[in-house]
């Protein structure tokens, strides 16, 4: 950044090394990854849909909440790559295992999704790959928790059975790679809504009841 001179005094900073220097302040990332970026892509293989069950609000409901959101990490080149890691998270802010938070009209709280790292904790968002070679692909999965009510109990679907007032949630899945002495990062950002739908309980099961789920 600043350098001395013979004369032991402060030599003034260029416009370039000030330019230089506010871009090193800033937070994780800078820019926005490319994807692919070079050999290095990213592609999400999770739903855009999360199921909300029509009966979240009764406290006998058995809704579902968590989900495995997923995505392959692929080497579209044709030379090895290595030092492959993955991340899910908030990419903006540069946090694995801590996702974008949001409000939402009509609704009380703020609102996210929750890693389930078991013990490891956020340290699971975070997954070593290593290598791979030329039109490889790798499959990494993650287990998350999402809302399901807001502050005050109300379901996360909004005033109707209608999906424009449904919450929505964002998560990013990124990896960064060694391409043959090149750093590579490539990202994709997701929006998951939470619809409002009738799960299947384990009661409705065959053998467990006449009124099972048919077969069809």
């Amino acid at each position: 950044m600043l350098h001395r001179s013979h004369t032991h005094r402060y030599a003034p900073m260029s416009a370039l090394a000030l330019l230089l220097a506010c871009i090193a302040m800033l937070p994780f990332p800078a820019f926005a990854a490319g994807n692919p970026d070079g050999d290095l892509q990213v592609r999400i293989i999770t739903a855009y849909n999360l199921v909300v069950d029509s009966n979240v609000e009764s406290p006998s409901t058995y809704a579902p909440r968590a989900c495995y959101i997923a995505a392959h990490i692929i080497n579209n080149g044709d030379n090895t790559i290595s030092n492959v890691f993955a991340y899910v998270g908030d990419y903006t802010n540069g946090t694995p295992g801590i996702y974008p938070s949001r409000t939402h009209s009509g609704l009380v709280g703020t609102f996210s999704l929750t890693h389930e790292g078991g013990d490891a904790g956020t340290d699971d968002a975070t997954r070593f790959i290593g290598k791979l070679e030329p039109g490889e692909s790798e499959a990494v999965y993650w287990l998350v928790s999402y809302p399901n009510l807001d502050d005050n109990g109300d379901a996360v679907w909004g005033d109707s059975v209608k999906p424009q007032d449904d919450l929505w949630v964002e998560y990013s899945i990124w990896a960064t790679a060694d391409d043959a002495g090149v750093a590579r990062e490539a990202e994709e950002t997701r929006t998951l809504h939470m619809r409002n739908e009738i799960s299947a309980m384990a009661n409705k099961i065959y053998p467990n009841t006449a009124g099972k789920v048919p077969p069809e």
